[in-house]
């Protein structure tokens, strides 16, 4: 019998789950009404863990990032794109779409303590390890 085993998008299996709880790094497009799953990239050291998302050309009110109940959820609801008549365009490939992403966090992270900020069209949310949660190293006293 094989055994599947889930490997997180930190390279490690073991330690994706201490960031996130087992099997909630899924997308959220099929719950929620985004028209596509916002990628994310997930670091972590040990005083926080950052989640970033490339959001370009959105503005902030475009952007929408909360914690609550040790959900992280962001999304992107783009302003209406005026439409023009259809013999201006050439080729239309882009277009305005809504897309967001639900990670459920593990307990050891402190949600008060999370911040958001936008630089270059790349959203970072950092949320810090709880004080209780961190390795504490113990000093060994030799007689």
């Amino acid at each position: 019998m094989t055994t599947l085993q889930f490997w997180g998008a930190l390279g490690q299996s073991r330690r994706i789950h201490e960031i996130v709880d087992q099997q909630s790094y899924v997308p959220v497009g099929a719950t929620y009404s985004y028209d596509s799953v916002l990628p994310v990239d997930i670091q972590e050291n040990e005083e926080s863990v950052t989640i970033s998302a490339s959001v370009p050309g959105l503005a902030k009110c475009d952007i929408h990032v909360s914690v609550e109940d040790r959900w992280l959820s962001i999304s992107t609801h783009p302003g209406v794109v005026e439409e023009s008549q259809p013999d201006e365009y050439v080729v239309r490939e882009r277009r305005a779409a809504s897309c967001g992403r639900r990670i459920r966090l593990s307990g050891r992270l402190d949600e008060a303590g999370a911040r958001s900020r936008c630089t270059d069209g790349v959203l970072t949310v950092t949320i810090p390890v709880r004080d209780e949660a961190k390795l504490k190293r113990i000093e060994v006293d030799v007689d």
